[in-house]
């Protein structure tokens, strides 16, 4: 048997739910309105796909349960999405709206959404481009956001990278590093209990600055 896309009619739905264990996912904002097509099922046995693809309420919920599968998807911009997987890869490329992301051990590319929630336990989480706030969660894996309005996350090992963050910066690490660039439009707090802090803010800002350390060097150039 060999694959075939599947065309889903949205008919109001607003969010897609892509579930797999170990297949890669692929999603990208530019497919045609009104229109999801997906790319890697299993053709239906009797032409019915059954519990592989099923309609609750406004969401439509992709979950193959025969093995690993990696899926292809286009959808309509701004479409709110949910994508969950154990091991593989997911990459979104919007224009997409709300989007969550969850991967045990995969990696995590995102480009051009609204908001967006996304955790893994050992995978990188990669942020190019969020237009609202962005929350996230890790055990080992780096993070990094290159654009975004605002930013919280929990680090326990990995390295962090904010890059153009407008406004609100709330983070915490364990052990890693965490580097970030805010325009200074909200309040910034970061902790770390062993790993290495620094922030950058624009050279006009005379920013209230309240620090608190156990050991090593404190420096700061924003008074």
């Amino acid at each position: 048997m060999h694959d075939y896309p599947l065309r889903l009619a949205l008919e109001g739905a607003t969010v897609l739910e892509l579930i797999t264990s170990s297949g890669q996912v692929e999603v990208t904002g530019d497919g045609e309105p009104g229109v999801v097509i997906i790319q890697g099922l299993l053709p239906p046995r009797r032409g019915v796909y059954r519990r592989t693809v099923r309609r609750e309420g406004k969401r439509w919920i992709v979950h193959p349960r025969r093995g690993s599968r990696s899926l292809q998807v286009r959808c309509p911009a701004g479409l709110n999405l949910t994508v969950s997987t154990r091991s593989g890869r997911i990459s979104i490329q919007g224009p997409l709206g709300e989007v969550r992301a969850s991967a045990s051990s995969g990696r995590v590319d995102v480009q051009d959404v609204e908001s967006l929630r996304a955790r893994t336990r050992s995978g990188r989480i990669d942020v190019r481009d969020c237009r609202g706030s962005v929350k996230l969660a890790g055990v080992s894996g780096s993070m990094v956001v290159e654009r975004a309005d605002s930013v919280e996350l929990m680090a326990v090992s990995g390295n962090v990278e904010l890059r153009e963050i407008a406004g609100k910066v709330g983070a915490l690490t364990v052990s890693g590093s965490l580097n970030a660039q805010t325009a200074g439009h909200g309040d910034v707090s970061v902790a770390s209990i062993s790993g290495h802090l620094r922030i950058e803010l624009p050279g006009h800002l005379r920013p209230y600055v309240k620090t608190h350390q156990m050991s090593g060097e404190l420096r700061n150039d924003l008074a």
